[in-house]
């Protein structure tokens, strides 16, 4: 019976062994990446000078953390508008803008290309730097273990208005589990990550007003491959229409297998049958595996025994084991008993001799 319990938690064991999701999240090639803000791609010609002044340039992290709130959302809508390819109109407020930006980055010690102040908010390089010191103010007003707050609200349209936002041409997002995320949600917030699981909801919202031209985005909670029971809340702007068909049905049983990458925001809180509980919320990009063919390695189709058949297998082969050793121990001992009596001395054999004849007769 030993034999058959081991053998059947080596069978699980191997079985689960056989599925890198369990165990990849425990061994990822390289930590989490910081994300790059997404080259702006303005109306002019300068949209490649742009991408190639990105990979080294410094961000204006400090000069725009001197702008009040009202500047900071001021120069946000202004961004945002020239990311949609419109020119925006250029006021006197504008150019106040330009000149308290330009006043803060001397302040702050940090350079800028500035060839006039009333044509600062006009130079694409210096644009770009503004959106990543903006994006980080952003995901630094994330409300963390909470339901969805006010000041979430620029980070998550933020990154519905582009995935692109992913650095795709850097290092590779690692692929993490779900506790992972809920005990590391320092170390996670606002980097790229990836997961695979399957869609169990999905809904598609009307978005809240917001400056980056976000009309609708779907909601979808998935269950992951990751040998965890949790769920996880995944938002994206466009959604493969195989998912899309989900729209509107509470649960969904057997949805399809999909890849996630994204950006972990924070840790969402829910209600369940529970009681209140934390899910984590990625916002970012969904991707259908690809199908198998022939020249595909067989994955999860493959043939995976039912608990009834692995215990009849380990049944089958532990009293097959036993009775090898049943066998074998009666062999030796019958080997064992002949060598006794083929080495026992001359007086063991007169007594068996005298034990053959009969017994004396009493006399009177």
């Amino acid at each position: 019976m030993r034999l058959g319990l081991a053998l059947v938690l080596t069978i699980v064991v191997i079985n689960q062994a056989g599925k890198p999701e369990f165990y990849e999240p425990f061994f990822a090639n390289q930590p989490p990446a910081r994300l790059v803000a997404k080259p702006l791609a303005t109306n002019s010609a300068v949209a490649t000078t742009i991408a190639k002044s990105l990979v080294n340039t410094q961000s204006l992290t400090q000069t725009v953390a001197l702008l009040t709130a009202a500047q900071r959302d001021q120069l946000t809508d202004y961004l945002a508008t020239t990311r949609r390819d419109a020119v925006p109109s250029s006021d006197k407020s504008q150019a106040a803008l330009a000149t308290i930006i330009a006043a803060n980055a001397s302040l702050a010690g940090e350079s800028i290309d500035l060839l006039a102040e009333s044509n600062l908010l006009a130079d694409a390089t210096t644009l770009a730097r503004l959106q990543t010191a903006l994006d980080k103010t952003y995901l630094d007003s994330i409300d963390d273990g909470s339901i969805w707050r006010k000041g979430d609200e620029l980070a998550f349209y933020r990154l519905l208005e582009n995935s692109d936002w992913i650095d795709r041409d850097g290092a590779i997002a690692p692929q993490v589990g779900v506790v992972n995320l809920l005990q590391q949600s320092d170390s996670y917030l606002g980097k790229a990550v990836a997961m695979r699981g399957r869609i169990a909801r999905a809904t598609r919202r009307r978005a809240s007003v917001n400056p980056f031209g976000v009309e609708h985005y779907y909601e979808l909670w998935l269950q992951p491959r990751d040998g965890s029971e949790r769920p996880v809340a995944f938002y994206s702007r466009q959604v493969p229409d195989d998912v899309a068909a989900f729209d509107g049905q509470d649960f969904v049983a057997d949805g399809p297998l999909v890849d996630l990458h994204g950006v972990f925001l924070k840790r969402l809180a829910f209600r369940s049958q529970g009681g209140a509980e934390v899910a984590p919320a990625i916002v970012g990009e969904l991707i259908l595996p690809a199908p198998i063919t022939a020249n595909t390695i067989v994955n999860e189709a493959d043939w995976q025994p039912n608990l009834a058949m692995l215990l009849a297998i380990a049944a089958a082969v532990g009293f097959s084991v036993a009775a090898a050793i049943m066998l074998a121990n009666r062999v030796t001992a019958r080997r064992l008993a002949r060598l006794r009596q083929s080495h026992r001395p001359p007086g063991d054999a007169l007594f068996q001799s005298l034990q053959t004849l009969p017994p004396p007769r009493e006399t009177e």
